[in-house]
Order: C-alpha cells, then structure tokens, then sequence
C-alpha cells in the first residue's frame, strides 16, 4: 500500500514539476514527400517543431506513406512506404535516421498504405489497388488476410491502439469504415459531416493518438473526429511553421506519443521499482531479484 501511495505521489510531483507536450503530437511527410515534420497541436494550431530530411538509399527514395512504429526507445519512430509502394523503412523523426531493420525492398509485394497494431505486434496493408488487406511480417513475408468483400477499396487504413480495431477511408477520403483485421470484411460508419453545419468532408488521411482519438488531415489542416459518428470538428488546425505561416504538406501523417509523458512514467517507474527493491532487500536479504522490464508506453 505504501508503494501505491508513493508512486501516485511521485508521477503527481513529476507531472506538476515538469511541463509536457501541450498537446497531441504527429509525424506528417513534408510536401516533397522526403522530409518528416514534427507538429504538435497548440492554441488551436498544429504548429511544426522540428523538420528532417530522410535520405534512404533505397532508390526511388520519396516516402509519401507513414504509420507508427511503436518503438518505445524512439517514440518518433514511424515506418515510411515508398512512393511505388515497394519499400519499407523505420525512419525517426527527431534526427532523420532510418535503418531498414526487418523490411527494406518488398519482394513482390506493392501496398498502397500501411498500419501498426501494437497489441499484435503486426503491420498491415492495403494492397496497391485497395482491394485487399494483407499481414507484412518482413521484406519476403506478406501473407494475404483476404480481398475486401462486396467490391470495397480502401486506400487509407489505421488502427486504434485501444481496442485493435482497424478503421479505414475509401478512395474518396469521404467515408469512414471499420475493417476486421481477421477476414477483411467491412462496415460503413458514415460519411464525414461538420458538427452543427452537416457540410460534407473528406481527408487524405486518418490515424489515432493512444488514447483512442481519430485525426483526419488534408495537406493544409489536421482535424479532430468522432470515431463513432464520423462527424469531425469544423474548428480545424491549421498547418503553420514557428513563424506562424501557412504550410502545405503532402497529406499523410502518423500520431507519436508525446515524449513528455512517457519519460515522466518511466522515471516513476523506475522510482518506486529501487524504493521496492530496497524495501526488498532490507526484508528479505537472502533473496535473489531479477530485474523488471517496464514498459512506460503501454
């Protein structure tokens, strides 16, 4: 109980003394599709912190596609597919480092847009046509989940990291669906309405914070949605440089979690684990304790 009340304690402390993020943060591909931008949602903009240039050697080297990688070491991580759809990488947006790791070049395999499941562990992708869903475990490694049933085409995909649930966009970008990841069939939501004004909308792409919010953007604003009504908030952010200009992008974007917060866990954490330990030690010396991984991020 004492440890209980020390860690409340201690993230209270942590979490009052240090400042995080103002709000959700994202990974957006700059509009030479080359570039990775770091923006964060504050007073009512998503304004652009930091800007890298990624510069793969895996030829035709433009990236126009992203989702999250989630790596907890890197939380700006996001894999990026190449413009062909041939290609994968994980590229970090904070430095501009990328490393093909278990993907690189795509053996016969083209996708069109790509999504994590965390709780998996599993990437995903529509195929370059959207007419099928597919499971990506490596550069020779894609096995078919199934053709989207009853003619469904969907170019844009994202999971929310809450539930699993995979939600996707049509060829449009006007209406929001859900997709079961087990046989790919599909269901429609709505099409995309304005709250209180009911005017039509459409995005170039959606993605989820982990908290479980929806985010549709266009290649000048990022809106909020409702995941369960599609109706977003007209009341958009609108893409701007630290100077406060208007920014175009390529209109594809993952949210990262804010570093903020993981880092005040962890050092939580890693607080109460050594007052444990101590305790431990002091009661029980003859007892040998392995260490604990502690994953701040999930």
């Amino acid at each position: 109980m004492r440890l209980k009340i020390l860690l409340v304690s201690l993230v209270a402390v942590l979490f009052s003394a240090a400042p995080l993020a103002a709000g959700p943060v994202f990974v957006v591909v700059g509009s030479d599709t080359t570039s990775l931008l770091t923006v964060e949602l504050q007073n009512g903009k998503a304004v652009i912190t930091n800007t890298k240039q990624l510069t793969p050697s895996v030829a035709p080297s433009t990236f126009p596609v992203i989702t999250y990688a989630d790596d907890a070491a890197n939380p700006f991580s996001v894999y990026a597919l190449r413009n062909d759809g041939a290609a994968i990488i994980e590229a970090n947006a904070t430095d501009g480092a990328w490393a093909n790791g278990s993907y690189g070049v795509l053996s016969g395999g083209v996708f069109d847009d790509i999504a994590y499941d965390g709780g998996q562990s599993q990437l995903y992708g529509t195929a370059t046509d959207g007419k099928s869903l597919w499971r990506i475990n490596g550069p020779a490694s894609f096995t078919q989940v199934n053709p989207f049933p009853d003619a469904g085409i969907f170019t844009e995909i994202a999971i929310d990291e809450t539930n699993g649930q995979m939600y996707g966009t049509g060829v449009s970008g006007g209406t929001l669906y859900t997709i079961n990841k087990t046989n790919a069939a599909w269901s429609s939501i709505a099409n995309f309405t304005a709250a209180g004004t009911g005017t039509l909308g459409s995005f170039t792409d959606i993605t989820f914070t982990l908290d479980g919010q929806l985010y549709g953007m266009n290649t000048t604003a990022i809106y909020e949605i409702d995941k369960a009504t599609a109706v977003y908030d007209p009341t958009f952010f609108p893409i701007e440089d630290s100077g406060g200009n208007p920014v175009t992008v390529a209109g594809h974007f993952a949210a990262v979690p804010e570093p903020g917060t993981a880092i005040l866990v962890a050092v939580a954490a890693a607080g109460v684990a050594g007052l444990a330990l101590g305790r431990r030690k002091r009661t029980r010396g003859r007892v040998a304790f392995g260490a604990e991984r502690v994953d701040a991020t999930r």
